[in-house]
Parts: structure tokens; sequence; C-alpha cells
């Protein structure tokens, strides 16, 4: 079994992370792991502590089966990618964000005051979903259905031992291999 997971690993790093012809750069499965899950999830990204009972009550309440059921079943949960945009501009896994690139920030200031700019791309589908960010909640919806187990092990077992990214991305979708994005602090969004 580890075998394969090594296999798939290798095989989702190499095929995804490359820059085409076109200037698309599809996401690396540390950047699948570390933007779509960690932020999907809601889930801390880091250890939860035991030892003071306000925490130890704050941690029952977040870690019930009833609150890991909501998220699994939740038919958003990688649905939400599509709110994300790539920032081109950015090289780590912090170029999958939910606010606008500055690029697209400038051009539409530009176009408010009513510079004629020309892009290939029309102002209209400047907040469509890009190949990247679809691709990012295809491997979103695989990763969860592929590791459902990790998940439900680190949510009611380790959560108090390692995060949700070492634990399932480093150690599990990564198998210890090298995982860059992973030590990129990506801001958690909040969501309602």
């Amino acid at each position: 079994m580890k075998v394969f997971l090594a296999i798939t690993s290798c095989l989702l790093i190499g095929a995804f992370g490359k820059l085409n012809d076109r200037g698309v750069k599809l996401p690396t499965a540390c950047e699948v792991c570390n933007s779509a899950l960690v932020d999907s999830y809601g889930l801390p990204n880091k250890k939860i502590p035991y030892a003071e009972s306000y925490v130890f009550y704050v941690t029952l309440k977040f870690f019930s089966e009833m609150r890991l059921t909501e998220i699994m079943e939740d038919p958003d949960l990688c649905t939400r990618m599509l709110q994300y945009r790539v920032h081109k501009e950015r090289k780590d896994s912090t170029r999958f964000q939910k606010s606008r690139p500055q690029t697209f920030e400038t051009l539409q200031k530009l176009i408010e005051q009513g510079v004629d700019v020309k892009v290939d791309i029309p102002p209209a589908l400047w907040d469509n979903p890009s190949v990247e960010i679809t691709v990012l909640r295809q491997q979103c919806e695989k990763l969860v259905y592929d590791y459902e187990r990790w998940i439900e092990e680190w949510f009611y077992d380790r959560h108090g031992e390692a995060s949700l990214s070492d634990f399932l991305c480093r150690k599990h979708v990564l198998n210890d291999m090298p995982a860059g994005t992973l030590s990129v602090n990506v801001p958690i969004s909040k969501h309602k």
C-alpha cells in the first residue's frame, strides 16, 4: 500500500505543478492539500491542546462526530475552491486565494478611469474560475474520497499530536516526500 501511495504521490507531483505551453501551472499535490483541504475543512492547522478547561470544552465541541459529518457531507466542501483566483505573480501556495489578483484589480481601476484596456480575456470572464482552479477543485474531491479514513483518524485521534497538514499531507498524501509548499503559511479564510 505504501508503495502505491508513493507512486501516486510522484505521479501527482509530476503531472501537476508543471507549466504548460499556454502558461497554465496546475496545482501540485502540496498546494491541493494545503490550500484546498486545510481551508475547506475549516479545521485548525495546528495541534489542539487539552490542558485548559475552556480549550477542552471547545475541543470536544469542535471534534464531535456531528461536526465531522457536517464537514464531510458538505456538498460545497470542494466546490468552494471555485471561489479562488490564481495570483500568477506569486510562486508559492499563496497563489490560490479568494481575493482578486492584483493584475486584475489594477486593470479594473484603469477601466474605471476611462483607459482603453486591451486584454486577451474579456472583463466579463475575469472572475470565472480558471483551469488551475477547476483542477484544484477536482483534486480536492479526489483527496477527500481517497483519504477519508486518514481525515477521520486525525479528527478523532491525532489532532493533539500533529496539524492536519503534517498528518494528512506530509505523512499520507505526500508520503514523507519533499513538501515545499506545506511550510508556507496560507491564510485560512472564514466561511459562513
